[in-house]
């Protein structure tokens, strides 16, 4: 849906919702502004139009996308655990994503992940270091 805006007989439009709300968050748009939608003829006062929550799906898709993302953190996290074992440049890249996942506020999960990929880089360089040499013999 789009949005006229009138301020002192002038209007201006469409807008998108995104586009209101960025608007409004800034200042260009005050209460005091008359807004109506596309299609409809009556005005209404910017308060008002607040008022029917119209932003509440303003950045839904952005949200829903961040949240499947999120949703595939353990999941890489655990793959580059087990992948320690092979080598020691794939736990130097653990260690930085531990960095970030501490970073953005999973603390916990990231020292869990680091203590795993840490035992993980330690059984892999036992076996490449210590059993593969004698099963070679």
């Amino acid at each position: 849906m789009k949005y006229f805006i009138k301020w002192k007989g002038d209007e201006s439009g469409p807008f998108t919702p995104e586009q209101m709300k960025e608007m409004f968050e800034t200042g260009r748009v005050g209460m005091l502004h008359q807004v109506r939608s596309e299609g409809e003829g009556a005005w209404v006062p910017f308060k008002e139009f607040l008022a029917s929550n119209p932003f509440e799906n303003v950045g839904k898709e952005k949200r829903c996308e961040r949240d499947r993302l999120s949703a595939m953190l353990p999941y890489f996290t655990y793959g580059l655990c087990g992948a320690s074992f092979l080598s020691i440049y794939i736990y130097l890249a653990l260690v930085a994503f531990s960095l970030y996942l501490a970073s953005i506020g999973n603390r916990r999960f990231a020292a869990v992940a680091l203590a795993l990929g840490t035992v993980m880089v330690a059984l892999g360089y036992a076996f490449f270091n210590v059993v593969v040499p004698v099963l070679m013999d």
